[in-house]
């Protein structure tokens, strides 16, 4: 029987593995390590031996956002034909691998907030991504320029955008944590589809691997793509 899954034979270089040992003093460190790929540069998904199929689990929607048009930026001149409309962020993705949740408890150790922007009616997907590590390259590594993120439909179609802008990551000491931006340009007929259904999941790519995450807000795409066309 062919396998159905959207998220199969994507390639990549090295799956993400965490790994949590506690000391005879009580500390906990964490540890990364890498798993050998498959041939043909496959990697594996976080936690799994195998290509996982997605699966819809209800969650609780964990911040609640307004059915309006929510903008940080209005401006449209239409004598000088010119269009800047900016969304207000929202969280789009909270996120913490189960080995890590007895050292974030309480916050997540991913978080990524997303809003759309429309300037001169070109649009994108803008992504503020934060981990709560200082040194998050050895598991994670950099956001490369054309890396992918794959969006799932409640359709089971898969939407294939592709990163604008690489990023090395900022990272803040004193809070003890990495910030990453980059964006995602949306043309017409991807907006179609994404206006047409929700967005259940997401599969980011980064330079050592790729991680699934649950969209929080599954709407998101259907609002914000209304407000800024």
């Amino acid at each position: 029987m062919a396998n159905l899954n959207p998220f199969t034979n994507l390639n990549a270089t090295t799956s993400l593995a965490f790994v949590l040992r506690k000391t005879r003093w009580g500390c906990l460190f964490l540890l990364v390590t890498s798993a050998t790929a498959f041939a043909q540069e496959k990697i594996k998904p976080v936690k799994s031996k195998s290509e996982p199929a997605i699966t819809e689990k209800k969650v609780a929607v964990k911040n609640i956002v307004s059915t309006g048009c929510n903008y940080s930026k209005n401006q449209v001149d239409n004598t000088k034909g010119s269009v800047v409309k900016m969304m207000e962020r929202e969280k789009f993705i909270a996120y913490t691998p189960d080995e890590m949740k007895e050292i974030f408890p309480d916050s997540d150790y991913i978080t990524i907030e997303a809003y759309l922007n429309n300037f001169n009616n070109s649009i994108a997907l803008l992504l503020k991504i934060t981990i709560q590590t200082n040194s998050p390259q050895d598991t994670y590594g950099s956001i490369y320029k054309e890396n992918k993120l794959l969006l799932k439909l409640t359709t089971g179609e898969t939407i294939t955008l592709l990163c604008g802008q690489s990023d090395a990551g900022n990272v803040d000491l004193t809070h003890i944590k990495t910030s990453y931006l980059t964006f995602f340009q949306l043309d017409d007929a991807t907006m179609e589809k994404l206006k047409s259904a929700e967005v259940t999941m997401a599969r980011l790519f980064w330079a050592k691997g790729y991680e699934d995450y649950k969209i929080i807000n599954p709407d998101f795409f259907i609002r914000q793509i209304t407000c800024v066309k």
